[in-house]
């Protein structure tokens, strides 16, 4: 919030926010109008807004994962659940690679999806999406990744197997 004032014959605005859990001031003097004042403050807030918080993680999209599995997943689920978390952060690696988790966006997903569609069956797909989308949107609500990019991706995939074909046969 931007706190305009008159200071002698000219105006001044500051305004506040926090970056890396320090509260920083930004400030300018010398506008001949408080509407002007009101202008350049409302810019920067625009500006540091659009800039976003600098929360944002710098981290890898595969280290984050990893990180936010240990922080909010591990401690709770069974054995199986580990390992079947472990092959979609394997996945991820795979096709992300060392990007940062910032550097994601609507298109890269979208794109990791449908490569991921040619190999595997729907349930697959769908399965590596929900366990990679709550870590997503983890990111987003904590401040460390810009958007949600894993919000409305169109899922596909091969089909799956017959009940004929899920069962074991001596044969």
């Amino acid at each position: 919030m931007a706190s305009i004032y008159k200071r002698d014959k000219t105006w001044a605005a500051m305004l506040s926010y926090q970056e890396n859990g320090w509260r920083k001031r930004l400030s300018k003097t010398g506008f001949s109008t408080k509407s002007g004042a009101r202008a350049w403050a409302t810019a920067q807030e625009a500006q540091i807004q659009k800039h976003g918080s600098s929360k944002l993680s710098d981290q890898t999209v595969t280290d984050y994962f990893q990180g936010w599995f240990d922080t909010f997943k591990k401690s709770h689920i069974a054995p199986a659940t580990i390992r079947r978390y472990m092959a979609t952060k394997t996945v991820i690696h795979q096709y992300f690679g060392n990007r940062a988790l910032t550097s994601i966006d609507y298109d890269d997903y979208q794109k990791f999806i449908k490569t991921l569609a040619k190999d595997h069956s729907i349930a697959s797909v769908q399965k590596v999406h929900s366990q990679f989308r709550a870590a997503i949107r983890k990111a987003y609500q904590m401040g460390k990744s810009k958007a949600d990019f894993t919000q409305d991706a169109e899922l596909s995939g091969l089909p799956g197997k017959t009940q004929a074909e899920k069962y074991l046969d001596m044969d």
